[in-house]
């Protein structure tokens, strides 16, 4: 009996651990003018970004540590949204699993030019 309930708390004891480990999902690097992700976690799928056809087709620069970007000139600078200019990504869980998002980071930079 007590073999028993010492295998159960090891069992619940990973249960914690690994449920309770926060992880980064994906990321997408744009490097080699590649839209795949460049890396995702175990269980989850990332699909290519996709730029919509409002944005014309990216450049994928290089030089002075811009590897790891896209560029496109039509981005509006008007104050408005533009629902004709965006940059989509998506993630989903692997069949069986739960995806619980809870921050997302994205670093921009852009000119006055659009």
């Amino acid at each position: 009996m007590k073999n028993v309930f010492t295998r159960c708390a090891i069992l619940l004891a990973v249960f914690f651990i690994n449920y309770g480990l926060q992880a980064q999902l994906a990321t997408w690097n744009f490097d080699g003018e590649v839209t795949a992700p460049s890396s995702s976690a175990m269980d989850v799928v990332a699909d290519p970004a996709v730029f919509s056809r409002g944005l014309g087709t990216p450049s994928f620069p290089a030089g002075n540590s811009s590897t790891d970007s896209y560029s496109t000139n039509n981005w509006s600078t008007d104050a408005a949204f533009d629902d004709t200019k965006f940059l989509q990504i998506s993630l989903s869980a692997d069949e069986c699993n739960l995806l619980e998002i809870r921050g997302f980071d994205f670093d921009e930079r852009r000119s006055g030019t659009g």
